[in-house]
């Protein structure tokens, strides 16, 4: 894919039952960490609202990934304007 993406997104059947161990794997390329405003480059469910759901985002250039019984941070923040490759992995769950 090539081009200006900023806003979109792909649906997936709300049917996606992600229990037990698995890895949500991307390639993304930011051109600003967005400031004050929080991207959210992943979610099953409303932004991850709800038993059940969860949400792998950006904010001010640190990855998080919440499931709504608390949040992960991650450690390192992706590199502006190159493309960068981040997982999520979940096991023993």
């Amino acid at each position: 894919m090539d081009g200006d993406y900023t806003g979109q997104r792909i649906e997936i059947a709300n049917e996606l039952d992600l229990t037990g161990d698995f890895t949500i794997s991307m390639f993304l390329k930011p051109l600003s960490y967005g400031g004050e405003q929080q991207t959210v480059l992943f979610s099953k469910g409303l932004h991850g609202a709800g038993a059940g759901n969860f949400k792998f985002s950006i904010y001010q250039g640190v990855l998080y990934y919440d499931h709504g019984g608390g949040w992960h941070q991650g450690s390192v923040s992706p590199l502006l304007g190159v493309w960068n490759h981040v997982a999520v992995v979940r096991s023993g769950a």
